[in-house]
């Protein structure tokens, strides 16, 4: 008898069908990192579009790569991803001016300013050109 805390198995071949793990088809291997099926309201998953295990099967993995976006989903992602991190980092950066000028005097005001206001736009950015710049690598080279 199976319980709700039973993960629904599928074998890798299926992907686009929901399920709580997947399975390689021809060794069993469990490939469930490598598939990434469509969610509601979030990006397609960035990566390679292909999957290959070690027994030699090939599967979609429901990714996409960079080039293979559209002009309008590119666009949507450096605009929203840029916006974030420019608002937390305005946020930190009204926050830690009155925290400093409320109760520290002392001369690295400004390194501190810097470092605790850019935090968060590396923090958020660098990750994100990261993986643009991994996918750009294996499309294009």
């Amino acid at each position: 008898m199976t319980t709700l805390l039973d993960k629904f198995q599928l074998p890798a071949s299926a992907a686009p069908a929901r399920a709580d793990r997947y399975v390689c088809d021809k060794c069993g291997r469990d490939v469930t990192r490598y598939i990434h099926p469509g969610r509601a309201h979030v990006w397609q998953a960035m990566g390679p579009v292909r999957f290959k295990c070690k027994c030699g099967a090939s599967y979609l993995t429901g990714a996409a790569e960079w080039d293979h976006l559209g002009a309008v989903e590119r666009r949507n992602r450096i605009f929203q991803t840029v916006g974030i991190a420019l608002l937390l980092s305005t946020f930190f950066t009204v926050l830690v001016v009155l925290v400093l000028a409320i109760f520290y005097n002392g001369t690295h005001t400004a390194t501190i300013l810097w470092i605790i206001t850019g935090a968060p736009f590396i923090l958020i950015c660098g990750p994100f050109l990261l993986s643009v710049g991994a996918s750009i690598i294996r499309t294009r080279f």
